[in-house]
């Protein structure tokens, strides 16, 4: 009599995917399936990863908030700072990095991306348009700045209250507060007096140069733009400005 088939076990899982709990039978860098890069890695790596599911990994933050709000944690800290480094947010990932290194100051990948972090020029870029802010963010990234973003004026100078960024990309038609109304606040502050401001103004509208001199505005810029002529512009005007 024939002995039934005994069937093969199944493959060990290796490897889980922190994100989307993909599983995987080898160690892998980067999922096969959401696509992040979930490993400590340079910071060009992240910026260039592409095809990422932004969906899954903004659940997988709102997860992580979760739990850091019970109790803080080293291991929630690292994975939503490469959460936010992998959609192009290094700027906002920083302060993870930093308070992870708090928690485990002997970690040697941790502080070595705390530190070239820190060294990138810093674009604080406001704009209502979600599409503008995603394409200044995946550009400037991608050429070794870190980026914030805000939706509007009342955001930017939030944003401003807590980093002082070495250039600021100003959308001229935003609710609430316009570019010239938040430039001329930046103007007048003694920390944000000194940053250059770069105007940002839309196809059909027009960029008022009288008004914008009186604003304080360092140049122009029309949308749409080319990312080339973005690079030269935030090149330009952060070249010359102390590290």
């Amino acid at each position: 009599v024939q002995k039934p088939a005994v069937p093969a076990a199944p493959a060990p899982v290796v490897w889980t995917c922190p994100v989307c709990s993909a599983h995987s039978q080898r160690a892998e860098r980067r999922c096969p399936r959401c696509g992040i890069l979930a490993v400590l890695a340079e910071p060009d790596q992240y910026a260039q990863n592409k095809g990422v599911n932004e969906d899954a990994v903004h659940e997988a933050m709102q997860r992580l908030q979760s739990r850091l709000a019970r109790q803080d944690g080293f291991s929630e800290r690292l994975l939503l700072a490469i959460c936010l480094l992998n959609l192009n947010r290094s700027a906002e990932a920083l302060p993870h990095l930093k308070k992870a290194l708090e928690l485990q100051p002997g970690h040697a990948g941790v502080r070595q991306l705390c530190e070239k972090l820190s060294q990138r020029r810093l674009i604080l870029a406001v704009d209502d348009s979600v599409t503008v802010r995603k394409i200044v963010s995946i550009t400037l990234e991608r050429l070794g700045y870190r980026v914030l973003t805000a939706a509007d004026g009342m955001q930017a100078l939030a944003r401003l209250s807590e980093e002082t960024p070495d250039l600021v990309l100003l959308d001229i038609t935003m609710p609430r507060m316009d570019g010239y109304q938040v430039c001329k606040v930046i103007r007048q502050a003694p920390a944000t007096k000194g940053i250059p401001v770069v105007m940002l103004s839309g196809k059909d509208g027009f960029f008022d140069k009288v008004k914008g001199r009186l604003a304080g505005a360092t140049d122009y810029m029309t949308k749409p733009f080319r990312e080339a002529a973005l690079a030269d512009v935030v090149e330009k005007y952060t070249a010359a400005r102390t590290p």
